[in-house]
């Protein structure tokens, strides 16, 4: 099918999730970090987690966010004093290019549900 993701969410039979649906919920994850001073850090951290999930169930071909729209929103995230959304941001990070590298978990476990 097209235009939906099979997920297994680490549970239960696998789910399909439309990616028009991800996008649309990416985008107001992004919305939600980039907002500093209206936003508690704790919401902003939950929000970075929340993207790197999203970005974890999606195909690895897929790209959610743009890099031009992201770029900004990451490095104001890292120029943080609160290091729990730090900490969020790190880990949002290192998904990222776990993700973008050929030998990496997420990429190992998508060959293996690939070959079932």
């Amino acid at each position: 099918m097209q235009g939906f993701n099979q997920t297994s969410g680490g549970r239960g039979p696998r789910a399909l999730v439309p990616v028009m649906q991800i996008a649309a919920v990416c985008a107001v994850v992004c919305r939600v970090m980039q907002q500093s001073g209206t936003v508690r850090s704790v919401v902003r951290k939950k929000a970075a987690l929340c993207l790197l999930r999203l970005m974890r169930k999606t195909a690895a071909d897929q790209q959610l966010v743009s890099a031009d729209t992201f770029a900004p929103i990451m490095s104001q995230l890292l120029e943080e004093r609160d290091l729990g959304l730090l900490l969020g941001a790190v880990t949002l990070l290192l998904g990222i290019c776990v993700r973008t590298t050929s030998g990496g978990p997420e990429r190992q476990q998508q060959q293996q549900l690939q070959q079932q």
